[in-house]
Parts: structure tokens; C-alpha cells; sequence
């Protein structure tokens, strides 16, 4: 069966990436990926990137089946560049877009490197703090002994790195084996990582990204291009970032308008 392509891409830290995958409805594969420097203003480059993953594929930006986007949290400007990007190719070329956590990404990154049965994503939040969040090894399909599965112990938050642990033990009742750094998130990782790591809430449906995007290809790939109901998953306007805190510039207009705030 013919895979599809997909563009995955990621800038909400300052190392960013953007890569070329081909799933099909049997596997994911990596065409090949392009990471930032760790510059503030690699960002800019985004859509330069996508150009040159695409014409070592010899592909073109309407080959694209689907668009996905590490969401965040991280850098507010970065968070805003990779959401707005794949917003805006979602709506030009008529093809899905998904938002998935950058935490998520980081942590799925880490996976094959750890025995560590809790994994703590974790980027860089400026103002001496982290965004972290804790993931816990769960019985897959829910048989005990079974392994495999990740799932997200609460909410993503902020800390200072030397409260990390502390907030760890109390979600998880253990320690974790710490993921992330300057590096930030792996556009890759956004989509492989979805058969592991699942979000609260969706039990085994978590990981529904690329079961998705195989259903799509078993239809012959036609509902792969056909554009999602306006507002529904997988619609460029259902992809917004996660700021987990308030941006920096809603608290300089906060000080603005009272400084004794």
C-alpha cells in the first residue's frame, strides 16, 4: 500500500525541527528530519525547512496528507510561529492538522533510553522555571504485567528545576528519569511517539493520531485529503498552543497598567 506523507514540525523551544515522514497503514517511517541551532530566530526558517525535506523527496507541499505540530508549552513566540505555520498550510493545501504536546514529544524521545518506569519531559520556561510533565508506564490494555504504554499523570506544569523532583515524587510516588534540555522538542517523535504515549482521558484512544492517519490510507488516502469539519480534530482551528502559564508580554501589560501589581 502507497504511503502518504507527512510533515511534522516543532518550534516551540529554541531547537526547533521539522521532518518528513511516510506512514502508511502499516508503518512510520522517517524520511529525514532537520533540527534549529538552538537560535531564537531558527524559527524563521521554518518554511525554508519544510522546502528542502520536501524536494529531497522530490515532493511537493500538495503531496502532504497531513500537517502536525508540537503545541507546546514553551517559548510564546516559538509556540505562536509552528501553531500559525501549520495552520496555514492546513488551510491552503485542504489537508488535516494535529496538535501534539511538545512535552509529549520530548518524552517519547527518551523512551527507548530509560528502563525507568516514569519519564519527566521537561523545557526550558525562562524565569528560573521548567515546563515539565510526568509520565507513568501503564499495563497495556490494561492486563497487569503487560508494559508499554505511557500515560500523563495530571496537567503539564511549571517549576523550579530544583522543586522538580519533589513534584515528581508526589504524582508519581517515585522518582523519574528526567528528558529534555536546550535541544527542546523532536518533530519526529510528535508522531511516532503517539502509539505509546497516551493523554488523561482518552484511555488507548490517546495514541489516535496515527490510527487515524491509517484509516485514512485503508480508504485509498482520499479521506486523508478531505478537508475536516471546521472546528473539529484535525482542523487547522482546533490546533491552538499551550501556554500552561501567562505569556510573558500579558504580564509586562498587566505591570503597564498597575506597577504595583
Amino acid at each position: 500500500m502507497t504511503a502518504r506523507l507527512v510533515l511534522a514540525l516543532d518550534t516551540a523551544t529554541d531547537g526547533s525541527s521539522v521532518a518528513l515522514l511516510e506512514v502508511s497503514a502499516e508503518s512510520v517511517a522517517l524520511v529525514a528530519e532537520r533540527r534549529g541551532t538552538g537560535t531564537r530566530s531558527e524559527s524563521r526558517r521554518t518554511l525554508a525547512l519544510v522546502d528542502e525535506l520536501l524536494a529531497m523527496k522530490a515532493a511537493a507541499p500538495a503531496d502532504l496528507a497531513a500537517v502536525v505540530v508540537g503545541i507546546g508549552p514553551g517559548t510564546f513566540t516559538g509556540m505562536r510561529v509552528g501553531v500559525a505555520t501549520a495552520r496555514a498550510l492546513g488551510l491552503a493545501l485542504g489537508a488535516p492538522v494535529v496538535g501534539i504536546s511538545t512535552l509529549a514529544a520530548v518524552a517519547s524521545a527518551a523512551l527507548e533510553q530509560t528502563n525507568d518506569e516514569v519519564v519527566v519531559p521537561w523545557v526550558d520556561a525562562r524565569r528560573g522555571e521548567v515546563f515539565a510533565a510526568v509520565y507513568q508506564q501503564v499495563p497495556a490494555g490494561g492486563e497487569t504485567g503487560s508494559r508499554g504504554l505511557w500515560r500523563r499523570v495530571g496537567e503539564p506544569f511549571t517549576v523550579a528545576p530544583d522543586r522538580l523532583q519533589e513534584v515528581v515524587m508526589v504524582r508519581a510516588g517515585r522518582n523519574g528519569t528526567p528528558a529534555g534540555g536546550p535541544e527542546g522538542g523532536r518533530a519526529a517523535a510528535l508522531v511516532r511517539g503517539q502509539e505509546r504515549l497516551l493523554e488523561p482521558g482518552e484511555g488507548p484512544a490517546g495514541a489516535r493520531l496515527l490510527p487515524w492517519l491509517r484509516a485514512c490510507w485503508r480508504a485509498e488516502g482520499s479521506a486523508a485529503r478531505r478537508p475536516p469539519v471546521p472546528g473539529a480534530w484535525g482542523s487547522p482551528e482546533s490546533v491552538t498552543p499551550v501556554y500552561v502559564r501567562a505569556p510573558d508580554a500579558d504580564i509586562h501589560i498587566t505591570k503597564m497598567r498597575d506597577p504595583w501589581a
